[in-house]
């Protein structure tokens, strides 16, 4: 038994493998500078028994690979007849990571110096030596100081630099931005691996704080080993155990409006107003040994419940009330590491994600449109390092899956409509009936990696492959019992009020209405099938790292990547994906190097491009004629296959010449489906996808004021191109729109579509079709778009960073500064352009675009076992793009193309029509600034065991930021009616106002 036992163990753990890290010393001179050769250094890390000596070479470097992340290391030289020996302790790695420490020893003389003084005149530096890296990092030390949100790891990830809180065209999109980017397509890490959700993007499994050693952002000119991003990487490595055991048991909680600030304007987050909240959240973490010095674990497990009281505010119907929403989270992880020998070391890590959120309703969502959004996920992953003399081994394996319902109704017996309700300036009043939209989505993906990393004089290559395979399925699909959108007149506003409708507002109260009712948009879901496809994605990388001479190393790299996802409707994908780098790293002293290089890195495709362009195509006969009709006007080309870009997907019947309740189910589509005509349909690209490619430069310096006193500075500039958008392939005539433009010059929808490449005409009932040839299409689309390959952006910034350890002093710090630029003409794969396909008309600052940002944390260490810490963000206003005032023109959609209005009411995201004579994201919001504050006592309790007290107040000035927090585009302030000069500002959302968070843990 005990045999089978190991077979089995030894099974899972052989076929994959463990985070390699490598540290790299260098030993000179603290007189001369002069590398010392042959000088032994010894590693050690009592926590995990290991122990390591080795020799310097003839530059002065000795090198340890395939090191563990678990616990913290110590060198130390020997010490001889003519040099002191130095320790250098506390070295902690992350996962995938190269470390290097610079140790000057002092030369003996002919007196004997004591410790002080050997001290005293010996340094250890720990600037970057090997490379031209960009990135930073939370040890587990400040993970533990600042104040953190729900010990929720992406409330700590904009504490580091050139990482900005993000607004988002999703409310459940990822919300943080990095270099200013697209937040979709960051990409995820733990210990090296994917943690990303493929089909949206955003992290899979929402690592808890408790099962965190340390969070590192890659930002620019990383090694080839990394990619699939264009706008930097989030690595995260998870904690292990050791010798001893230790941990916490711990309780955190959120009092809520009892004693949180008060907001004039309620904080709006995922379309919720928030009046009120609280938190409870438990849970526990332990480390240990199974066996000494060869088997160790770490388990964690956390479990939270949010109350939300949500705002229903409608001032046009006169009243508001609270809704009481229940989110649960339940988090639960796993690790255990094994030392099979000296040279051979295995992991097996396993984290399940359970996540229910209530979406009560608030701002103008009723309770009747009530929903839960439930995101589950399983990951398990193996690892495994060899080391030998010669070469380091790494191989990984990992399978994952993660099952999201985004809209379980809150009523499953409730099938009806869905109606969003319009004042006279197309402002929402209310949106009330059914959640609108089924979609639930199931992903397993299968990831494997190899590298070896090989060293041979004065060369260090690393070589690797890696394949990550995905497989989706998605039910999705709009109402199958009708989707209105209409717009009330003042008197029908009044009647509402008079029968003193609040929360109950139903369906039936609108019938009850004594005038007919406009209606400005409808659409209704006739066919909806589950679908789906393989994501397959490969690498391989090769990798030169070139130690020339004691201060100068250059790295040379090349990566090549492939997506099976970028054949789109073509016939073959993009296989020209190479990605050379290079950098170099000059050491000017022992505590000060300058580098500098250049990198060409690709960014992955989201899954969700390509099922779009399944779930809303369409396949019939009218399509298939229509679509060919672009291909003979030259908007597709001449070789498109029809049955490679149509797909027969969740088929919408859409109109705006519908009475109101007219349809309240998809029967009447049923009998020719064929004949049902569709405002929008997507169609896969027949040219394929090209991955987004971004050239990116960098030029940095970095010094050791002191031995725990680090400054550096980098200048960027990433040039970016093939980025994702959306191009309307049967577009409008241009129809331009300037500062001189009038009211009676509005385009109405009517003349635009007859100006479209394949015409949209209307029978006298009001019925639209295609005019093809000569051929009436009733069952074909106003629009037809396609995503492409075509956008840019351009990245400027300078970052300037101070650290400051905490050494003998009673404080510590971080605080950087970022002075930046980005500019683009798309802003993601569902951005249009607003006329035409006229992108040059859109290239302008990006939506996440702040020009100035300093941020850091301070803590300060009064008495033994207090600590203050204050963390501050000052930034610049976000852009304001300025949109059309209805009360003027009549209308939000000037040139009538159905872009900005079918955007009223709900979304005034960068793509609604823009006020005359205002380019895109021409204004700018005010300045924000947050200070948040953690206090922290740990009280003894004997031996090693503490009761730890921790408070954090977050803007604990209940500050009024109007940018900068955490949004998505619905009820943003970054868009305004009317022009700059107009004075119009409507305060839609604010940041969050002060808040408090209570904790006590016992750590042992």
């Amino acid at each position: 038994m005990k045999k089978l036992l190991f077979t089995i163990l030894t099974f899972m753990f052989a076929i994959s493998g463990y985070g390699q890290v490598s540290l790299d010393i260098t030993v000179v001179n603290k007189i001369t500078g002069e590398p010392i050769n042959n000088l032994s250094v010894t590693l050690e890390n009592e926590g995990i028994g290991y122990q390591k000596m080795s020799s310097t070479n003839n530059q002065g470097k000795v090198t340890f690979r395939g090191l563990t992340t678990s616990g913290s290391f110590t060198a130390t030289t020997g010490d001889t007849d003519e040099y002191y020996s130095l320790e250098a302790p506390n070295i902690i790695f992350r996962a995938n990571n190269n470390k290097s420490v610079t140790m000057a020893i002092a030369p003996k003389g002919d007196t004997e110096l004591d410790e002080i003084t050997v001290r005293a005149n010996s340094s250890i530096a720990r600037i970057n030596t090997i490379d031209a890296e960009v990135s930073a990092e939370l040890n587990t030390e400040q993970i533990e100081q600042i104040p953190i949100e729900a010990r929720d790891f992406e409330q700590a990830l904009y504490r580091l630099p050139n990482v900005v809180q993000a607004t988002t065209g999703f409310e459940t999109a990822p919300d943080v931005s990095v270099n200013g980017g697209d937040p979709l397509f960051t990409n995820f890490l733990i210990d090296g691996l994917d943690n990303n959700e493929n089909f949206l993007g955003g992290p899979k499994f929402p690592i808890p704080i408790g099962f965190i050693q340390n969070i590192s952002v890659l930002s620019n000119n990383y090694t080839a080993e990394f990619g699939y991003s264009v706008d930097g990487a989030f690595n995260v490595t998870t904690k292990s155990g050791s010798n001893n055991v230790d941990g916490e048991i711990f309780f955190v909680t959120r009092p809520g409006p009892v004693i949180d600030g008060e907001s004039p304007s309620n904080f709006r987050q995922d379309n919720d107003a928030q009046d009120g909240f609280q938190r409870y959240q438990g849970g526990f973490g332990i480390g240990g040994p199974i066996v000494k010095d060869k088997t160790f674990y770490y388990l964690n497990a956390e479990g939270t419940i949010n109350l939300n009281d949500n705002v229903l505010d409608s001032p046009a119907l006169g009243f508001s009330e609270e809704l009481r929403g229940e989110d649960k989270i339940g988090l639960f992880s796993g690790k255990i590491d094994h030392n099979w020998s000296d040279n051979f070391r295995s992991s097996l890590r396993g984290n399940v994600g359970l996540v229910e959120f209530e979406r009560q309703g608030g701002s103008f969502f009723f309770p009747s449109s009530s929903f839960f959004e439930d995101r589950d996920s399983y990951i398990i992953a193996n690892k495994n390092t060899y080391v030998s003399s010669a070469f380091t081994s790494e191989t990984s394996l990992q399978y994952s899956r993660f099952d999201w319902n985004f809209s379980r109704p809150a009523n499953p017996d409730s099938e009806s409509p869905d109606v969003t309700v319009l004042d006279p300036n197309f402002l929402p009043i209310g949106r009330i009936g059914a959640p609108g939209f089924p979609f639930i989505e199931t992903e397993k993906t299968g990831q494997i990696k190899q590298k070896f990393t090989f060293t041979l004089d004065d060369h260090q290559l690393k070589a690797g492959a890696g394949f990550i395979t995905s497989d989706f399925i998605l039910t999705g699909g709009g109402n199958p019992f009708g989707s209105y959108t209409v717009q009330l007149t003042p008197d029908q506003i009044s009647q509402l009020r008079q029968q003193n409708v609040e929360e109950d507002l139903s369906i039936e109260d609108l019938q009850n209405l004594n005038s007919e009712i406009n209606v400005t948009n409808f659409s209704i879901n006739v066919r909806s099938e589950p679908f789906g496809k393989f994501q397959n994605r490969y690498n391989v990388y090769a990798e030169d790292l070139w130690t020339v001479n004691d201060r100068l190393n250059l790295t040379f790299g090349l990566r090549y990547d492939y997506d099976n996802l970028s054949v789109g409707g073509g016939d073959k994908g993009d296989f020209n994906n190479l990605g050379p780098r290079f950098n170099f790293n000059y050491r000017l002293s022992d505590r000060s190097v300058i580098r500098g290089g250049y990198g060409r890195f690709y960014q992955k495709i989201v899954y969700s491009i390509v099922s779009d362009a399944l779930e809303f195509n369409r396949n019939n006969a009218d399509i298939r004629q229509q679509v060919q009709g672009l291909i003979d006007a030259g908007a597709l080309p001449q070789d498109t296959d029809l049955d490679q870009v149509l797909f027969e997907g969740a088929l919408q019947a859409s109109g705006f010449d519908v009475d109101f309740l007219e349809f309240t189910d998809n029967s009447a589509f049923q009998g020719d489906r064929n004949n049902v005509f569709s405002n929008t349909i997507r169609i896969d690209n027949p040219n394929g996808y090209d991955n987004p490619r971004s050239d990116q430069f960098v030029l940095g310096y970095q010094r050791q004021l002191t031995d725990d006193l680090l400054f550096s500075v980098d200048a960027f500039y990433n040039r970016t191109r093939q980025e994702f958008r959306l191009r309307e392939l049967n577009a409008p005539e241009p129809f331009f729109v300037d500062e001189d433009f009038q009211p009676e010059d509005v385009r109405s929808p009517r003349d635009a579509d007859a100006t479209r490449t394949t015409p949209i005409l209307y029978t006298d009932e009001g019925q639209p079709f295609a005019l093809v040839n000569g051929d009436s299409l009733f069952g074909a689309s106003r629009t037809i778009a396609t995503v492409e390959s075509e956008g840019e952006s351009d990245y400027w910034a300078a970052t300037f960073n101070l650290t400051k350890d905490r050494g003998d002093d009673d404080y510590s710090l971080q605080l950087f500064y970022t002075l930046s630029r980005i500019d683009t003409n798309t802003e993601g794969f569902n951005f249009r352009a607003v006329d035409a396909n006229r992108f040059d008309e859109e290239f302008g600052p990006s939506a996440n675009d702040r020009t100035h940002v300093l941020e850091g944390f301070f803590t300060y260490y009064p008495v033994k076992d207090l600590s203050i810490t204050t963390t501050t963000q000052i930034q610049s206003g976000q852009p304001i793009n300025r949109v059309p005032d209805a009360t003027v023109f009549g209308t939000t959609d000037l040139n009538g193309n159905g872009i900005g209005r079918a955007f009223e009411g709900t979304s005034f995201s960068a793509i609604a029509d823009r006020t005359p004579g205002a380019s895109r994201n021409s204004d700018r919001l005010p300045w924000a600034t947050t200070f948040d504050v953690g206090l922290q006592y740990k009280l003894p309790v004997g031996g090693d065991q503490r009761i730890k007290l921790r408070a954090d107040i977050f803007n604990i000035f209940n500050t009024e930021n109007l940018s900068g927090f955490v949004n998505d585009s619905n009820p943003s302030n970054q868009f305004q009616v009317g022009p700059a000069s107009s004075g119009n500002f409507t305060q839609r959302a604010a940041s969050p106002p002060r808040q408090f968070q209570f904790s006590v843990s016992y750590l042992f």
